[in-house]
Protein backbone atom coordinates (compact mmCIF):
# COMPACT_ATOMS: atom_id res chain seq x y z
CA UNK A 1 0.00 0.00 0.00
CA UNK A 2 2.99 2.32 -0.18
CA UNK A 3 2.35 3.75 3.27
CA UNK A 4 -1.32 4.55 2.75
CA UNK A 5 -3.93 4.02 5.35
CA UNK A 6 -6.15 1.04 4.71
CA UNK A 7 -8.25 0.99 1.58
CA UNK A 8 -10.48 -1.95 0.92
CA UNK A 9 -8.34 -2.97 -1.99
CA UNK A 10 -10.01 -5.55 -4.19
CA UNK A 11 -9.44 -7.54 -7.34
CA UNK A 12 -12.49 -7.63 -9.64
CA UNK A 13 -13.13 -10.83 -11.61
CA UNK A 14 -15.62 -10.89 -14.50
CA UNK A 15 -18.19 -13.71 -14.15
CA UNK A 16 -21.04 -12.43 -16.33
CA UNK A 17 -21.85 -9.16 -18.15
CA UNK A 18 -23.99 -7.99 -15.23
CA UNK A 19 -21.97 -9.44 -12.34
CA UNK A 20 -18.40 -9.64 -11.09
CA UNK A 21 -16.72 -11.16 -8.09
CA UNK A 22 -14.43 -9.11 -5.89
CA UNK A 23 -11.90 -10.51 -3.47
CA UNK A 24 -11.15 -8.16 -0.60
CA UNK A 25 -7.49 -8.00 0.31
CA UNK A 26 -7.96 -6.16 3.64
CA UNK A 27 -10.17 -6.53 6.71
CA UNK A 28 -11.87 -3.10 6.60
CA UNK A 29 -15.29 -4.63 5.88
CA UNK A 30 -16.99 -7.84 7.06
CA UNK A 31 -16.41 -10.14 4.06
CA UNK A 32 -13.62 -11.39 1.82
CA UNK A 33 -15.70 -12.40 -1.21
CA UNK A 34 -18.22 -10.02 -2.77
CA UNK A 35 -20.74 -10.22 -5.62
CA UNK A 36 -20.95 -6.99 -7.60
CA UNK A 37 -24.10 -6.12 -9.55
CA UNK A 38 -22.49 -4.17 -12.39
CA UNK A 39 -24.11 -0.89 -13.34
CA UNK A 40 -26.46 -0.69 -10.34
CA UNK A 41 -26.90 2.82 -8.97
CA UNK A 42 -25.73 2.96 -5.33
CA UNK A 43 -28.08 4.19 -2.64
CA UNK A 44 -27.05 5.53 0.77
CA UNK A 45 -25.73 2.67 2.87
CA UNK A 46 -24.99 0.32 -0.05
CA UNK A 47 -21.60 -1.27 -0.44
CA UNK A 48 -20.10 0.26 -3.56
CA UNK A 49 -17.39 -1.14 -5.83
CA UNK A 50 -15.36 1.41 -7.77
CA UNK A 51 -12.15 1.85 -9.67
CA UNK A 52 -9.46 3.51 -7.61
CA UNK A 53 -8.89 7.15 -8.51
CA UNK A 54 -5.28 7.89 -9.45
CA UNK A 55 -3.47 9.04 -6.33
CA UNK A 56 -0.03 8.92 -4.76
CA UNK A 57 -0.73 5.66 -2.90
CA UNK A 58 -2.54 3.49 -5.46
CA UNK A 59 -2.64 3.21 -9.23
CA UNK A 60 -6.07 2.78 -10.77
CA UNK A 61 -4.80 -0.09 -12.92
CA UNK A 62 -4.21 -2.17 -9.78
CA UNK A 63 -7.82 -2.87 -8.92
CA UNK A 64 -10.65 -1.28 -7.06
CA UNK A 65 -12.06 -0.39 -3.70
CA UNK A 66 -15.14 -1.56 -1.84
CA UNK A 67 -16.62 1.00 0.53
CA UNK A 68 -19.99 2.12 1.86
CA UNK A 69 -21.86 4.87 -0.01
CA UNK A 70 -22.22 7.14 3.04
CA UNK A 71 -23.15 10.24 1.06
CA UNK A 72 -25.14 10.41 -2.18
CA UNK A 73 -25.94 13.31 -4.53
CA UNK A 74 -27.66 16.12 -2.65
CA UNK A 75 -26.17 15.24 0.76
CA UNK A 76 -24.09 17.90 2.52
CA UNK A 77 -20.56 16.97 3.62
CA UNK A 78 -19.09 19.20 6.33
CA UNK A 79 -15.93 19.13 8.39
CA UNK A 80 -15.27 20.34 11.94
CA UNK A 81 -11.52 20.23 12.38
CA UNK A 82 -10.74 16.76 11.02
CA UNK A 83 -14.18 15.30 11.87
CA UNK A 84 -16.42 14.64 8.85
CA UNK A 85 -20.20 14.80 8.92
CA UNK A 86 -22.74 13.87 6.26
CA UNK A 87 -26.04 15.71 6.63
CA UNK A 88 -25.02 16.60 10.19
CA UNK A 89 -24.23 13.02 11.27
CA UNK A 90 -20.69 12.19 12.35
CA UNK A 91 -18.93 9.83 9.93
CA UNK A 92 -15.34 9.71 11.11
CA UNK A 93 -12.14 11.58 11.76
CA UNK A 94 -9.50 12.06 9.08
CA UNK A 95 -6.01 11.14 10.18
CA UNK A 96 -3.18 13.64 9.82
CA UNK A 97 -0.74 11.13 8.35
CA UNK A 98 -0.70 7.79 6.53
CA UNK A 99 0.58 4.63 8.17
CA UNK A 100 3.89 5.43 6.46
CA UNK A 101 3.98 8.96 7.93
CA UNK A 102 3.02 10.94 4.81
CA UNK A 103 0.74 13.93 5.44
CA UNK A 104 -2.92 13.49 4.49
CA UNK A 105 -5.05 16.44 3.41
CA UNK A 106 -8.75 16.33 4.30
CA UNK A 107 -11.21 15.64 1.50
CA UNK A 108 -13.73 18.01 -0.06
CA UNK A 109 -16.79 19.46 1.65
CA UNK A 110 -20.05 20.87 0.34
CA UNK A 111 -23.16 19.47 -1.32
CA UNK A 112 -22.50 16.30 -3.29
CA UNK A 113 -23.30 17.11 -6.93
CA UNK A 114 -25.14 14.74 -9.26
CA UNK A 115 -23.11 11.62 -9.95
CA UNK A 116 -20.74 11.94 -6.94
CA UNK A 117 -20.50 9.77 -3.80
CA UNK A 118 -18.88 10.12 -0.39
CA UNK A 119 -17.48 6.64 0.31
CA UNK A 120 -16.37 5.37 3.71
CA UNK A 121 -15.85 2.41 6.01
CA UNK A 122 -15.98 2.46 9.81
CA UNK A 123 -12.36 1.25 10.06
CA UNK A 124 -10.24 4.05 11.58
CA UNK A 125 -7.55 3.38 8.95
CA UNK A 126 -9.94 3.42 5.98
CA UNK A 127 -8.61 5.33 2.97
CA UNK A 128 -11.82 6.96 1.78
CA UNK A 129 -13.56 10.26 0.94
CA UNK A 130 -12.29 11.82 4.16
CA UNK A 131 -9.02 12.31 2.25
CA UNK A 132 -8.22 14.55 -0.72
CA UNK A 133 -6.33 11.69 -2.38
CA UNK A 134 -9.65 9.82 -2.80
CA UNK A 135 -12.26 12.60 -2.65
CA UNK A 136 -15.77 12.14 -3.95
CA UNK A 137 -16.18 9.21 -6.31
CA UNK A 138 -17.65 10.01 -9.73
CA UNK A 139 -20.36 7.77 -11.18
CA UNK A 140 -18.00 7.03 -14.09
CA UNK A 141 -15.70 5.15 -11.65
CA UNK A 142 -18.49 3.11 -10.05
CA UNK A 143 -18.49 -0.56 -11.05
CA UNK A 144 -21.69 -1.35 -9.17
CA UNK A 145 -23.31 -2.29 -5.89
CA UNK A 146 -21.53 -5.04 -3.94
CA UNK A 147 -23.04 -7.72 -1.70
CA UNK A 148 -20.96 -9.68 0.80
CA UNK A 149 -20.86 -13.45 0.18
CA UNK A 150 -18.46 -14.52 2.93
Amino acid sequence: MLGAIAGLYAAFVWIAPEQRLAVSLTTSLPARLWLIDVGQQPQRGDYIAFRIPENRFYRSAHGGFLKIARGIPGDRVTREGRDFLVDGQFVGTAKRASLGGLPLAPGPTGVLPPGRYFVWTPDTDSFDSRYADIGWIPQSSVVGVARPLF
